[in-house]
């Protein structure tokens, strides 16, 4: 795996903050609702990982004013950023689907799960209506609905432009592993958001959400838009030199390899990282991390390729 750089802005791993940015949108009026870790405690659970699905999150807020609770609802933006001063930037931007207040004797909880990204999985199949001609002379006319459909000789990128563009579907980037040429043309007989994980796997790549938007990446390569970003040092680092990595097989044969450490608020699904410990040496892709803040404490898994 080449990357053209190497990041090595080590994190200061001290002093952290965090924003949980919640946005209501009420007819015209647009409501932001900052809650700042230094003000008020949140806990959060933050995943962002290469599967064709979003992730499941939670944030956990205690003591909230009743004025912000009856503001918030299901669909808000939620946005949280975290992290030391000189690597502290933005890890999910999501959509709330349950808030759940939780009373205790010490404080009130006010749990809000929220998904990561644009969900489009409620998006229909794409339909195209053609007039044709019928009957003994062709001189009767009807509409007929069908499936999207290509031609034969069409590529994949082309599959996946058309279909985004006509679903609506943003994507954030397009970086197909090769780009299949469906010889014996493609219908697109699934819902959009299916067509295109199901186009990009044919092309030895995945689709995945990463915290700026929807990405189609391939799966050997290196993630395209960014350095590599040294996650351990034989010094100091988010992960201890002495670590202990724990090996996983993956069900496609492929192997992993699980660490924890310090949080970096950089890392996300897809992004290289030159891991040096002494266990594991080199470069690597991130699989999955899992940012987490309890309290005071603020951590990651990460799960990287072998």
């Amino acid at each position: 795996m080449a990357v053209t750089q190497i990041d090595t802005n080590q994190g200061e791993y001290f002093n952290y903050d965090s924003h949980c940015i919640i946005t209501h949108v009420s007819g015209d009026t647009t409501t932001a609702i900052d809650f700042h870790a230094k003000e008020i405690n949140f806990d959060y659970s933050v995943v962002s990982n290469d599967e064709n699905t979003p992730s499941q999150n939670t944030v956990t807020i205690y003591n909230m004013t009743k004025t912000a609770f009856n503001t918030i609802s299901i669909g808000d933006k939620v946005q949280i950023n975290t992290g030391p001063a000189n690597i502290y930037g933005m890890i999910v931007i999501g959509y709330i689907s349950s808030i759940v207040p939780q009373a205790s004797n010490q404080d009130d909880a006010v749990v809000i799960t929220f998904i990561e990204g644009q969900s489009y999985a409620d998006i229909d199949k794409l339909k195209v209506t053609n007039t044709v001609t019928y009957g003994k002379n062709d001189d009767k006319e009807k509409d007929v609905t069908s499936n999207v459909s290509f031609n034969a000789g069409t590529y994949a990128s082309t599959i996946i432009s058309t279909i985004a563009s006509q679903a609506g579907i943003s994507l954030a980037g397009v970086n197909l592993g090769n780009n299949k040429c469906y010889t014996n043309g493609y219908s697109a007989d699934e819902k959009p958001i299916d067509v295109i994980n199901a186009v990009a796997t044919d092309c030895n790549s995945r689709m995945y959400y990463r915290p700026t938007g929807l990405y189609v990446d391939s799966i050997n390569a290196p993630d395209p838009y960014t350095a590599a970003i040294v996650i351990g040092t034989v010094d100091y680092g988010p992960i201890e030199k002495d670590a202990q990595l724990n090996a996983n097989s993956g069900d496609n044969g492929g192997n992993t390899y699980t660490m924890n450490g310090f949080d970096d608020p950089r890392l996300y699904a897809g992004c290289p990282v030159f891991v040096k410990t002494n266990s594991l040496w080199g470069l690597h892709r991130v699989k999955q991390v899992t940012h987490s803040h309890t309290q005071t404490t603020y951590t990651m898994e990460v799960e990287v390729y072998a």
